[in-house]
């Protein structure tokens, strides 16, 4: 066979994780480069920092209330009909996002980029999936995919550092227009068109669940600047224990579920969701900490933050990489405990270093060993997830999975905010974000000894 004939196979072989990869890399590009220009867009709509902590909680929480209720849609309507719409509603959110006047317009925009990405998050996994049936075949890929992702988590302080310091902080919203259309262009090309469905989608209970949702966010949110007594933070509290109970009664009664028995008693399931809960809290909290860390407390300029926050970021992609290479070797198991063992351990060296006085070169070495880990454990953790449950179940268990993540970054960022509103100083508040991102890190630890040893192929 010809190298030009090696490198075509490559190249199809290749195409439909690049297309799933694009919506991942996208996503996070816009994470990451929010968090560098948090600065200037306080100082530009005299935003409040519980406001800046929306811009980012506001996205997120939008892809946690409608995650589950897109999987159902992918279900019904087809996965790639639905990952085409949410691309598309991302890119043109991210337009107003970027031609926002106030604080409240970004943050609706940012609402509409976060529903954006509900649609098309369960689709690309079942669309990923379907690709790549095979299980060794798809752990490689599901490592590609997860480098796609962090690539852009890596270079987005960066890219949002030039963007701010040339062009102003509006230019980091509207480069997803190109990448989008370039996203839906191969996603009609070359991914699979999985026929319809056509299921009934139990609407009551998707609502009653965005309703807890959002309940709980809200007063996660504007409890620590408001006060926990404040009207704001007892109605969100009511709405998310109201909308708990409802929805725990009408799943209980109704013959469409939510979250499916068989699913939700899946150790492997369930255990993973635990690892990836407790990852995200500790990531994306100390992201947004570090980010106004670096800008508040060491006063760099938004240009020098992204610079100073790439050898942390960059390493992710090393980490997903060295998954796909030797993931058939190590396993999720063994990838996941290697991991989070190895963030656990550095962030908490951070912590007792942060009492006395922390500097960038103890952050950067710190940091640096510790997401080079969670870039391992993190593709690790969605193959344990997808090699433990049956195909049918995909597109559902990656909502799940999905949601409970983005419950995680909510509380990290949340938990981030309201210990910089109490104390203000971020030096302050540093030994206590690291030492909870090192209770959460140990906990997904934990959870990853209590996985099966050994892969499992999902059922025919």
């Amino acid at each position: 066979m010809s190298d030009t004939q090696t490198s075509t196979q490559t190249a199809i072989r290749l195409a439909p994780v690049v297309a799933i990869g694009l919506s991942f890399f996208v996503g996070n590009l816009d994470a990451t480069v929010v968090n560098v220009a948090t600065t200037q867009i306080g100082s530009d709509l005299n935003a409040s920092t519980t406001e800046l902590a929306w811009t980012v909680n506001g996205f997120v929480l939008a892809v946690a209330g409608l995650l589950l209720f897109a999987g159902d849609l992918a279900g019904r309507f087809g996965a790639r009909r639905l990952y085409v719409w949410g691309l598309a509603l991302f890119t043109v959110a991210s337009i107003i996002a970027g031609a926002a006047p106030a604080a409240p317009v970004l943050i609706a925009a940012r609402v509409l980029q976060g529903i954006g990405a509900a649609l098309f998050q369960p689709a690309g996994l079942v669309l990923l999936g379907a690709a790549y049936p095979d299980t060794a075949v798809r752990q490689r890929m599901i490592g590609l995919w997860a480098a796609m992702g962090a690539a852009a988590a890596a270079l987005g302080p960066m890219i949002g550092g030039f963007i701010v310091a040339g062009l102003r902080w509006r230019w980091i919203f509207w480069v997803n227009l190109p990448i989008g259309i370039i996203a839906i262009w191969m996603s009609l090309s070359i991914l699979p068109n999985i026929p319809a469905q056509g299921r009934r989608v139990p609407v009551l209970g998707h609502l009653l669940f965005a309703v807890a949702v959002t309940g709980f966010a809200v007063a996660l949110m504007q409890g620590p600047e408001a006060g926990w007594g404040a009207p704001v933070a007892i109605a969100g509290l009511a709405a998310a224990a109201l909308g708990l109970m409802c929805f725990i009664w009408w799943q209980s009664r109704s013959t469409g579920e939510v979250y499916p028995g068989r699913v939700m008693r899946n150790r492997d399931f369930s255990l993973s969701n635990v690892v990836g809960v407790f990852m995200n809290v500790g990531l994306f909290g100390g992201v947004f900490f570090v980010s106004i860390l670096l800008q508040r407390g060491m006063g760099s300029d938004p240009l020098t933050a992204g610079l100073q926050l790439l050898p942390m970021m960059v390493v992710f992609v090393i980490g997903n990489l060295a998954f796909s290479r030797f993931s058939e070797r190590l396993g999720p198991k063994r990838a996941i405990i290697l991991g989070m063992t190895a963030a656990t351990i550095t962030v908490a060296i951070l912590a007792i270093a942060s009492t006395s006085n922390v500097t960038y070169p103890w952050l950067a070495t710190c940091l640096a060993v510790a997401h080079l880990g969670l870039g391992i454990a993190s593709p690790a953790m969605t193959a344990a997830m997808m090699n433990s449950i049956e195909p049918r179940d995909t597109g559902l268990a990656g909502a799940v999975m999905n949601v409970n993540r983005q419950l995680g970054s909510l509380i990290g960022v949340a938990i981030a905010a309201g210990l910089l509103t109490t104390m203000a100083i971020p030096e302050a508040v540093a030994p206590f974000m690291f030492g909870l991102t090192v209770v959460g890190y140990a906990i997904a630890a934990i959870a990853g000894l209590f996985l099966h040893p050994t892969d499992r192929s999902p059922k025919p």
